[in-house]
């Protein structure tokens, strides 16, 4: 009896959990985020942009794994000039993990009219210990040919 107790307990506490979070409630805070590093990449730079979305432990390919920020970190601020534009979004039902994806660009300087190259993106987010969102993955790679609106 005790046994079953504690698992209808359990059972109950675990379905309050669940029902503490609305992951389409989230899903829209994580696209807000990703709009907001999209506007500040698009203000600043990418450079700037990633330092400040990027979580201290973030992945991304160059080819190989390395730390995003400490990549970012490295690299002088201009060069490529790189938009993206978030197409797709699905949340975890935990509400604290989701991913953003969606075609990207770049030029090779932010006023030219052809960009130099086109791509497909895809971040990774996560609810960090502060609430904050952060990209804790991302990863790119070229297409071959311009997207279609």
């Amino acid at each position: 009896m005790k046994l079953f107790c504690c698992l209808l307990v359990l059972g109950w506490v675990t379905l309050l959990r669940a029902q503490e979070c609305d992951p389409a409630e989230a899903a829209r805070t994580m696209m807000e985020n990703e709009a907001r590093f999209v506007a500040q990449g698009q203000a600043e730079g990418a450079r700037a942009a990633s330092l400040a979305f990027l979580a201290e432990d973030a992945i991304m390919f160059e080819p190989g794994p390395v730390n995003a920020k400490k990549t970012w970190t490295a690299r002088p601020e201009g060069g490529l000039s790189l938009s993206w534009q978030p197409t797709f979004a699905v949340m975890a039902r935990s509400c604290d993990l989701g991913f953003t994806t969606g075609p990207a660009e770049w030029r090779k300087e932010k006023g030219d009219e052809k960009p130099l190259g086109y791509g497909q993106y895809i971040s990774v987010w996560k609810k960090q210990a502060d609430e904050a969102w952060k990209v804790i993955l991302d990863v790119g790679g070229p297409v071959p040919s311009a997207r279609t609106k």
